[in-house]
């Protein structure tokens, strides 16, 4: 209500059919709690939220908050079954969706509320002040990536949650206000949800597309209605291609981060948008920031161009805590991390003196800086010798041979395991497996990979990630291995991915 008295008629959120005031944010926001306060309802209560990335997911968030129930984060990308592990483990009685979804929902067997305006503009406001929620009531649920394994639930109370958006508007790079926007690109349910929530509490106006669309992108921009972005790496390789030859040097910031950014990539952003890219470290254990890198600091990191350093992520944000294992995995606690997993078995709570192993790899530089190194998980034994394939992507990353790329480990008799490089090729035209093994003369030879598998586009999680676990399965299944001293791939299936 006070967002709404205070901007009243600043546009709060735009998502290409339609803008939302302030004033008209709080006013459906307080409508669908208004449906939402039923008998049933209690604080903490689970209401699942499956929305694309328009006007409604936004004001399904704020809905929730207002009443004190806890969201369960859905993402539209998610399979029929994805939607039935996450119901399973993280059970709610109560789904929020589109028409455009009801299908996917059919079979969940649960009870279905559709967003529609018409019902909202009917709908008695609730009485105010609703009563107080005690911080350790439930109040978000998200899923991991699942790119190790079926997807964990991700618990925060209201407090952690609190706590994590102030946190991150502590630290954003500007105080958003009315000169722009920022487009948010990549599902609603992680990063740019707390983004979205961030600039919003500021009076900032939010963007959302439904992934990279280049003409309202680039049409926002040249208007200067974007001035900042929200791309992790694999969407900013996109709108880098997709902006290819154009600049706009307006842009106040490029909120990047969460996986490794490429050479390639960031040096394609910073001929777009000059040096305006922000590096960031987040888990889904604990939002963003768990340690920053500013847009001056990512220049000078990324002028040195030393792949085999890892990437930088810079100082740790406020309230976190790192320290390394002995075998130099990150672990990590603070004040808004997680409160504790949902799974088959039950909840599993993570108390204030548990450090949370985070699977990455890495170690701090003499200024105090954060770096990555790899997952633990993806490490490759190769003829008695641990390789990242981190390292081996950064180096392939500069030489820009391939649009996209993938390095894994194949099992060996021989080998222990056999390092593959799966690509997604630059053009048809081009010998892209050439141009790779070019760029890795530079490495040790036991680093450098022994096959190569070209790709029409790669495996990816529904939270956007590049999934190694399913690359390697579907090579598996449509290869044969020839094993010994001098490897080789046959492929038996019957069509290229």
């Amino acid at each position: 209500m006070t967002l709404g008295r205070r901007y009243a008629d600043r546009i709060a959120v735009q998502d290409g059919a339609n803008d939302l005031t302030y004033s008209g944010l709080c006013a459906k926001a307080h409508a669908l709690a208004a449906v939402l306060c039923t008998p049933e309802h209690r604080p903490g209560r689970r209401i699942g939220v499956l929305l694309g990335n328009g006007i409604p997911a936004v004001v399904a968030d704020y809905a929730l908050s207002i009443i004190g129930g806890c969201i369960v984060h859905l993402n539209p990308a998610y399979s029929e079954s994805d939607l039935q592990w996450c119901l399973q483990i993280a059970p709610f009685d109560l789904l929020i969706t589109e028409f455009a979804l009801l299908e996917r929902v059919a079979d969940l067997g649960i009870e279905t509320l559709v967003f529609d305006d018409a019902s909202l503009q009917s709908a008695p406001m609730p009485d105010l002040p609703l009563p107080a929620v005690r911080g350790g009531t439930e109040a978000r649920i998200i899923f991991t990536s699942g790119s190790t394994g079926k997807p964990k639930a991700v618990v925060y109370t209201q407090q952690k949650r609190w706590m994590a958006a102030t946190v991150l508007r502590s630290v954003l790079s500007y105080r958003p206000d009315a000169s722009g926007g920022i487009a948010l690109m990549t599902p609603y349910v992680h990063g740019a949800s707390s983004l979205a929530r961030a600039y919003l509490d500021c009076g900032g106006c939010v963007i959302l597309m439904a992934g990279v669309d280049s003409a309202r992108l680039r049409s926002g921009l040249q208007v200067r209605e974007i001035d900042a972005l929200f791309a992790p790496p694999s969407v900013l390789a996109k709108v880098a291609e997709a902006l290819d030859g154009d600049t706009f040097l307006h842009v106040r910031c490029v909120y990047s981060g969460t996986q490794p950014l490429p050479v390639s990539t960031y040096q394609k952003a910073v001929a777009i948008f000059g040096k305006s890219v922000r590096i960031t470290y987040g888990k889904s254990e604990n939002l963003n920031p768990i340690s920053v890198l500013d847009p001056q600091e990512a220049d000078e990191v990324y002028a040195a161009n030393d792949p085999s350093a890892g990437t930088c992520t810079g100082y740790l944000g406020p309230g976190v805590e790192v320290k390394l294992s002995d075998s130099g995995e990150i672990l990590l606690r603070s004040q808004h991390g997680y409160d504790g997993y949902l799974t088959e078995s039950g909840f599993i709570p993570q108390t204030a003196n548990d450090w949370h192993e985070t699977g990455d790899r890495g170690y701090f530089d003499e200024a105090g800086r954060l770096w990555l190194t790899g997952r633990t998980s993806d490490v490759i034994n190769t003829g008695g010798y641990m390789v990242s394939p981190d390292e081996i992507e950064a180096a392939l990353s500069i030489e820009d041979a391939a649009r996209e790329i993938c390095v894994l480990g194949l099992p060996s008799s021989y080998w222990t395991q056999i390092i593959v490089c799966a690509y997604v090729p630059r053009d048809k035209t081009s010998n892209s497996a050439t141009g790779l093994m070019n760029a890795l003369t530079h490495l040790t030879k036991y680093k450098r990979p022994r096959l190569y598998v070209a790709m029409n586009s790669m495996i990816r999680t529904p939270a956007g990630k590049v999934d190694r676990r399913a690359t390697r399965d579907w090579i598996m299944a449509n290869y044969t291995l020839i094993d010994g001293p001098y490897p080789v791939l046959e492929f038996r299936g019957t069509e290229t991915r």
